[in-house]
């Protein structure tokens, strides 16, 4: 889900957890052909994506909902868990706990930034997974991601610079392993529910506009993903 969590993709439907693959480029040395990195924490540097958080004040509006919900760790320990399990069962190779740093797209990385990337320790950069954890947090949709690596950027000397034909041959392969762990993830899901994930109850202290200052309107909009405190 680019920059829609299932929540508010899907109105009306009780959406709890998110896992969501990806495919990124490694800064530091994975295999392209064969690792699935599992992603933990994330930096994000995504800057001019519009209309890709909840906070925002609505059109027409001026009394919008501002929520600061916590982005300590973008992700759920037990949909990583459930993941980790459905990786294992897939006999994939992959990392668990890495650093994915999210750069504006659609264009590639410099060589100048991939090494930078590479300074600071990041595991993979993409374009997608900060917007999507930090709306899935803001709807209180659990959220994991797995990674799956499609090049080194343009940092490595033995490798040509990254191109779209490139990541598209090596999408496909990885395309059809996500397929198979998807399957599993589905079979061993409801094993790892941590009925006492902080998401599950994150905007009971984030919500900063006053109560006095929620309008009807706005409390409508917002239903689906924050009626239960809204509503309150």
């Amino acid at each position: 889900p680019n920059a829609h969590p299932a929540g508010w993709t899907w109105p009306h439907r009780p959406i709890l957890a998110c896992a969501a693959t990806c495919a990124p480029a490694g800064p530091v040395l994975h295999d392209p052909c064969q690792a699935s990195l599992q992603v933990q924490t994330a930096r994000g540097g995504t800057r001019v994506r519009r209309g890709v958080s909840r906070a925002d004040r609505h059109a027409g509006d001026p009394n919008g909902r501002v929520a600061h919900v916590s982005m300590a760790h973008p992700t759920s320990n037990g949909l990583m868990n459930a993941c980790e399990d459905a990786i294992k069962k897939s006999n994939i190779e992959y990392q668990r706990n890495g650093t994915y740093v999210v750069m504006e797209g659609p264009q590639f990385s410099t060589l100048a930034e991939s090494n930078l990337y590479r300074s600071w320790k990041a595991d993979v950069i993409g374009m997608t997974n900060m917007p999507e954890a930090k709306l899935a947090r803001e709807a209180e949709i659990r959220y994991a991601s797995v990674s799956m690596v499609t090049d080194f950027d343009c940092w490595h000397p033995d490798h040509e610079n990254v191109d779209v034909q490139q990541v598209i041959k090596v999408l496909l392969s990885n395309a059809e392993k996500a397929k198979t762990m998807i399957k599993n993830l589905i079979d061993n899901f409801e094993n790892h529910i941590d009925t006492n994930d902080p998401t599950n109850n994150c905007l009971d202290v984030a919500i900063i506009t006053a109560p006095e200052k929620r309008t009807q309107k706005t409390k409508d909009k917002l239903n689906t993903i924050a009626g239960r405190v809204l509503n309150k």
